[in-house]
C-alpha cells in the first residue's frame, strides 16, 4: 500500500505548518455589518474550505473532483481571480446607483 498513515501525518502536518505562515501574510477578512447579519461570517467560519470549494464550482461551472485535481497555484489564482471580480462588480454597481439616485 503507498502511503500509509505515517504519510497521511507528514501530509496533514505540512498542510498546517504552510496554512499557518500563509495566514500571518494574508489581511484579515473584515465583514461589514450588513454581510455579518447576513450570515457570511457565521458560513465561513461553519464551512470552512468546503464553502470556498463550492464557491469556485459554482463560479467555475468545473464539477468539484476536477477542482480538487487542480494544483493548489492553479486553485489559488482562479479564487485571487473570483475575489477581484467580485470586489471590481460591487464597486461597480456603488457607482451605478449613485448615478441612478
Amino acid at each position: 500500500m503507498l502511503g500509509g498513515h505515517g504519510h497521511r501525518k507528514f501530509y496533514l502536518n505540512e498542510v498546517d505548518r504552510i496554512e499557518s505562515e500563509y495566514h500571518k501574510t494574508l489581511p484579515e477578512i473584515q465583514y461589514t455589518s450588513e454581510e455579518i447579519q447576513a450570515g457570511f461570517d457565521s458560513m465561513a467560519r461553519t464551512f470552512g474550505f468546503f464553502s470556498t470549494l463550492l464557491f469556485v464550482e459554482k463560479e467555475s461551472g468545473i464539477n468539484r473532483n476536477e477542482i480538487l485535481k487542480w494544483p493548489v497555484k492553479e486553485f489559488k489564482n482562479n479564487m485571487t481571480y473570483l475575489a477581484w471580480q467580485g470586489f471590481t462588480m460591487k464597486k461597480y454597481n456603488e457607482i451605478m446607483s449613485k448615478k441612478k439616485a
